[in-house]
């Protein structure tokens, strides 16, 4: 009881002194980080009562980099001076595919918080100072669309056919393929690259892009399916799949490759009845223009004959 009364009295003595309390402060825990790594932002608000509700966050637009916040707030108190103030540390993630030096500008974080206990919870607002870190692009992934930070990926796939098997021209095969790592985003994942092919329609379904956390383990994971849909009669090789990644405890590119498949495509019935009747449509037409032919010819001889015997 006592240590509560204390604590009040510090808030109520300590809250005139609060303007001279930076109320946002923010700090990265990397100065050089690899290209796609997660980089830790650490984000303190400070308020001299309890806080009420959520921080927003002014997130700035910066070229090919993503912020992300991760759970609730961790809530705690601060000495400054002879005062105590009530504090918010958000831990937020960056994601860049930005390389060279990145400059986070200041960006202004909004918040509500009390003066002391009893009082109405306030707006409150602050800027955080600029930050800048090293972006170095790991060596071996410059064909990489995405450079993609992880110690560890599983990357599985599925056929709606086996490979080897007889389809018809028209039918379709879809072929699911599914990346799962944790440490990183699924906004990190590059689409999967889909070949063109002669006699081979080819299209996507929209991915499943998710991000988990479980157990304060973040997890990255996503799914998309390609369709190939075989307009001609032939076999079809279709391709090898490599995902890639950069394994930074080995300091070098991991990856995994799928195996394609084969298939061999048969016309189908219907395209077979529709060339037997334009096969035999053929023949009645020829049949027809060798007997003008013949008509003509027999008409033509007895025109001639008429001519010669005229003379």
């Amino acid at each position: 009881m006592r240590r509560r009364i204390s604590l009040i009295l510090f808030l109520i003595l300590g809250a005139p002194c609060f303007a001279q309390v930076s109320p946002v402060d923010a700090k990265l825990d990397k100065e050089t980080a690899w290209t796609g790594e997660a980089i830790p932002l650490s984000i303190t608000l400070r308020s001299p009562g309890p806080f009420s509700g959520s921080a927003n966050f002014d997130f700035p637009k910066l070229p090919m980099t993503a912020f992300m916040t991760q759970g609730s707030p961790t809530v705690g108190s601060e000495t400054v001076g002879d005062d105590t103030v009530m504090t918010q540390l958000y831990d937020i993630t960056l994601y860049t595919q930005a390389e060279g030096e990145v400059v986070i500008p200041p960006f202004k974080v909004r918040f509500s918080g009390k003066k002391d206990f009893t009082s109405p919870a306030e707006d409150m607002e602050g800027m955080t100072p600029e930050l800048r870190f090293q972006s170095k692009r790991p060596p071996g992934t410059e064909v990489m669309a995405m450079v993609v930070v992880a110690t560890d990926m599983k990357v599985d796939q599925t056929w709606s056919q086996t490979s080897g098997a007889s389809l018809e021209a028209g039918d379709v095969v879809s072929r699911t393929i599914s990346r799962k790592a944790s440490g990183t985003t699924a906004m990190m994942f590059a689409p999967v690259d889909s070949a063109t092919m002669e006699g081979v329609r080819i299209y996507t379904d929209n991915p499943i892009v998710q991000d988990k956390s479980e157990r304060g383990e973040q997890t990255a994971e996503r799914t998309e399916t390609i369709k190939y849909l075989f307009q001609n009669p032939g076999t079809y090789e279709l391709p090898d799949v490599t995902i890639s990644w950069w394994n930074p405890d080995k300091k070098e590119v991991d990856s995994k490759t799928l195996a394609g498949s084969t298939f061999s495509v048969k016309p189908s019935p219907v395209a077979s009845i529709a060339s037997d009747e334009e096969r035999k449509e053929g023949i009645w037409i020829l049949i027809g223009l060798i007997a003008i032919g013949m008509i003509a010819l027999w008409f033509g001889r007895g025109w001639v004959a008429k001519e010669i015997h005229r003379l």
